[in-house]
């Protein structure tokens, strides 16, 4: 068990304890008890020198020195009064203190709070609280710290790292520090620890979060970073005075559609052009503050720095993403380099409770570095076991992708360009492909625009008699593109169903990561519809053996990748494609025998036949009347 996954079961051991035995609720409550005692086992060799003695400290003794602590620490007034949280679990208090005792001598080197955080605020522990966290795992905080510093300019890092340089480092939506923290962990070797921890800057909306990360740091040094809870970070006059100042900038801002609301004050924060160009600078508009984070996080950074950021892919893969930075670069005289995207897998805050599907995004403003390295995560090191992490067998690719970023060399799955300028949307998969397009030159490619034309018919079918009806919901095709005939038979489609016959070509525009395409067999006595949801493709050759071929070739991942890149929206189960971009897609002309397409046709005509056949033998079976199978 790797030393995080050993961590965190012990929190949810203590967890199930304090469920189970106090009245410690709610859980917000015992995470204040947890950072305080922490805290106090971190400092107070008094207490230290007691438990070392197999003794157990009273309520008083804890009470005395957390007191001194805090005051020595100048940490700010607390949610709970920890001599009564104390006397509330009196009886059991000995068995709490072994609980915090491992998970003390398992914490070092660890953002043991923010796990904290992330693990009990979630399934039976949360209580409806409200204060569920996306916190970033640490498989891609680390290596997000490496690549950041690897393409920063040196004389920034070097400021960067010097008392007398007045450049920080920060992350305006902080959580509990962790990317900050690990920044420390990384350059403790290169940086005076108690020195480099006042040039963090942290801001955050939530007190326990800069509580949290206040003590984080206090468990490994004797100095805290400057935490600020405010209102708003976007709108905070305080973060302003930083402008220009920020070497690196590593945050994973809040997103979602319509979350934040226009209000005038954004107008003295963020440049009057830029929101107007993201429609954001009239009463009532709504946008996601991904958005405004992007620019606000830019406004920051000095000139040489890097901004790492973590946004959902219906923002890092779009259009629009590209076209702000250009706006962003005209409007500030700045050049902008981005430097790495990298796509995240769905499991990376599956643990938090989102399916959202990220990306990693590194941007420099006015760096050296001028490279694009991009590639699509499969796999991050973990993955989700019912409530809970375990390891990966895959190991974790960001990691194994970060050693090769920094020193700038090929891998299987990192692809370097030359300017990311070159590309309409930064996409992982759309820009690999386009890599390896080039390096197969010699195969033909044709667009899907000049095979196919849409067809878009809500029509009424005409059913003749002793006719059979199919409808095709999305769930009804596996990823090999087989129809399950029996579920079609059964449709009763609530909506206005899309016509489509035999030879028609079915795409799923629905959560494109699943891949789901298909062509409608001919069938004797049958007629077809479909959910909206697909787009229907009429191949401009007719009949089946062409719709097969058709089909076979819209099967390589090269076009899967391709479909993949054209999707919008945050989360996997809302991203969908615009059904008239798959005119945009590529078809490699990939050299198929008629032999071989004529023995697929067979195969799957065959199955469809007799497992039709043999639905109707058992619909004649469970009426009580017997027919003749005929396979």
């Amino acid at each position: 068990m790797s030393k995080v996954n050993n961590l965190e079961q012990h929190l949810l051991d203590f967890a199930d304890y304090i469920y189970a035995h106090t009245a410690l609720k709610p859980m917000s409550k015992t995470l204040f008890f947890v950072s305080r005692l922490l805290l106090v086992l971190k400092h107070s060799r008094k207490l230290n020198a007691i438990i070392e003695k197999k003794g157990s400290p009273t309520i008083t003794q804890f009470v005395d020195e957390y007191n001194l602590v805090r005051k020595k620490f100048d940490l700010s007034s607390d949610d709970y009064d920890l001599s009564q949280v104390l006397g509330d679990i009196e009886p059991q208090l000995e068995n709490v203190l072994g609980f915090l005792v491992k998970i003390h001598n398992l914490s070092a080197d660890f953002d043991v709070l923010g796990l904290a955080f992330n693990s009990l605020l979630r399934g039976k522990f949360e209580a409806g609280e409200g204060l569920g966290t996306h916190l970033t795992p640490e498989e891609v905080v680390t290596p997000t710290v490496q690549m950041a510093l690897a393409i920063m300019n040196k004389n920034v890092l070097d400021g960067l790292l010097s008392e007398k340089s007045d450049f920080v480092a920060g992350d305006i939506t902080g959580g509990t520090g962790r990317f900050m923290f690990h920044l420390a962990k990384s350059l403790e070797n290169k940086a005076e620890k108690n020195t480099f921890n006042k040039k963090i800057y942290l801001f955050d909306q939530s007190k326990i979060h800069t509580e949290f990360c206040e003590i984080n740091f206090l468990l490994e040094s004797e100095n805290k970073p400057k935490c600020f809870c405010v209102p708003d970070s976007l709108t905070s006059d305080s973060l302003d005075k930083l402008r220009g100042k920020f070497a690196l900038l590593l945050t994973n801002p809040p997103f979602g559609v319509n979350k934040y609301t226009y209000t005038e004050n954004i107008r003295s924060h963020i440049h009057t052009e830029l929101l107007k160009f993201l429609n954001f600078s009239n009463s009532g508009a709504t946008i996601d503050p991904a958005w405004l984070f992007i620019v606000k996080n830019l406004d920051l950074l000095a000139s040489g720095g890097v901004l790492g950021i973590v946004l959902p892919n219906g923002i890092a893969h779009s259009e629009d993403f590209v076209r702000l930075l250009f706006s962003y670069e005209r409007i500030n005289n700045v050049e902008l380099t981005v430097g790495g995207v990298f796509a995240l897998p769905t499991v990376t805050f599956a643990l938090g409770g989102t399916v959202a599907k990220t990306t990693v995004v590194l941007i420099g403003k006015n760096t050296d570095f001028k490279k694009l390295g991009t590639a699509t995560i499969e796999h991050i090191g973990f993955d989700k076991s019912g409530n809970k992490r375990v390891e990966s067998n895959h190991g974790n690719q960001l990691e194994k992708i970060a050693s090769s970023f920094v020193k700038q060399k090929n891998t299987d799955i990192l692809t370097w360009s030359e300017s990311w300028k070159s590309f309409d949307r930064l996409s992982p998969d759309l820009i690999q492909y386009q890599s390896r397009k080039s390096d197969n030159a010699s195969m033909a490619i044709k667009s899907l625009e000049s095979l196919v034309t849409h067809r878009r018919d809500f029509g009424k079918i005409e059913r003749k008699a002793n006719s059979k009806h199919l409808h095709i919901s999305i769930l009804d095709i596996d990823e090999t593109g087989l129809i399950d005939v029996r579920s079609c038979l059964a449709q009763a489609p609530v909506t206005q169903p899309l016509v489509c016959e035999a030879g028609d070509i079915l795409v799923s525009c629905l959560n494109p990561n699943i891949w789901r395409a298909t062509f409608i067999p001919s069938i004797e006595n049958t007629t077809w519809t479909c959910s909206p949801e697909f787009a229907v493709l009429k191949p401009k050759e007719k009949g089946q053996l062409n719709a097969a071929k058709l089909f076979l070739l819209i099967q390589q991942q090269a076009v899967r990748s391709q479909v993949v890149a054209l999707g919008r929206g945050t989360s996997s189960s809302r991203q969908r494609v615009k059904k008239t971009d798959l005119n945009l897609v590529d078809i490699p002309m990939l050299e198929l025998k008629d032999s071989t397409i004529k023995a697929f046709l067979k195969s799957r005509m065959e199955f469809y036949q007799n497992r039709m056949t043999e639905l109707e033998f058992m619909r004649h079976l469970t009426a009580g009347s017997v027919s003749e199978l005929s396979l």
